[in-house]
């Protein structure tokens, strides 16, 4: 799956109230129909930027366009630590395995 698919998967998964999602699957549908890169979502925090303008001007409410620039900077937190995360796990297995320990 596409990265930014995995982002408004993830934001959309952390949104309980029925209006506030529907509300984000449309700004998801926008951003992914306009086929925006991630790092350009992040740069719509910027209200002066040029993705801000584009995207309030393809319909993304403002205050949604602000919130999604910093949802971008939180997933990809998230998604790096969660790499390093299995980054140290594999590296944990790939010793015990050297030292002869097996997984039964």
């Amino acid at each position: 799956m596409e990265i930014r698919h995995q982002f408004f998967e993830w934001k959309l998964g952390g949104i309980s109230h029925t209006q506030r999602k529907r509300k984000w699957e449309t700004v998801r549908d926008i951003c992914l129909e306009q086929d925006w890169p991630l790092d350009e979502l992040r740069e719509m925090a910027y209200t002066g930027s040029e993705p801000y303008r584009r995207g309030t001007a393809r319909g993304v409410p403002e205050a949604l366009a602000r919130e999604l620039g910093n949802s971008v900077s939180e997933y990809k937190k998230a998604r790096t630590e969660a790499l390093r995360g299995r980054s140290r796990e594999n590296e944990a297995v790939q010793v015990l395995t050297s030292l002869g320990f097996s997984g039964a």
